[in-house]
């Protein structure tokens, strides 16, 4: 085994897009403004021996959402759940159980990092509705969340994944824990 090369650091640091999808938010910090309440895995570098029918099956939906919407590096498991739709289909007809998947993967020995998200951005990304959600707050006012905004909170998230997965692959390499074969 040996250390990545420059070029082969920067394939970690840079992979194609990143699957994105809510965690339950922490108990500790249900009064606080953000949380590490969703997780981060790069589909591409995930070596497809390692995954059951399940996790494949989320990849290989995300991995057909990315060509139809190049350029976006930052998928949410809501966006596929919403692009299933506007394809008249679901998780149960593709047959994939998403939550065995996402438990799955975010066990998976491979790269995969916590990231800390605001209340509202939460809200976004838990929201698989075609048609966008409407929240409903403790005193009765109602609000539906806007395309804009989701896209808005789409980039924000993406800028932030871009810095701080490129970081966290330079910290692995540098504690020597990337070998190559």
């Amino acid at each position: 085994m040996t250390s990545p090369t420059s070029q082969e650091l920067r394939k970690l640091q840079e992979p194609a897009y990143w699957l994105i999808f809510a965690l339950p938010w922490p108990d500790s910090r249900q009064d606080a403004a953000t949380a590490e309440a969703a997780y981060v895995v790069a589909p591409p570098l995930v070596p497809r021996s390692q995954v059951s029918e399940n996790a494949e099956g989320v990849f290989a939906v995300a991995h057909f959402h990315v060509k139809e919407n190049p350029g976006r590096r930052g998928v949410w498991f809501s966006d596929l759940t919403r692009w299933l739709a506007e394809r008249d289909n679901s998780w149960q007809g593709v047959e994939v159980d998403w939550e065995a998947a996402l438990r799955e993967i975010q066990e998976l020995p491979t790269f995969g990092m916590f990231l800390e998200v605001s209340r509202r951005g939460y809200l976004f990304l838990l929201d698989g509705s075609p048609e966008g959600a409407t929240v409903t707050y403790p005193g009765g006012e109602r609000e539906h969340l806007t395309a804009r905004e989701r896209e808005a909170v789409h980039a924000d998230f993406e800028n932030k994944i871009t810095r701080d997965w490129a970081r966290y692959i330079e910290e692995m390499a540098a504690r020597g824990m990337i070998h190559l074969h």
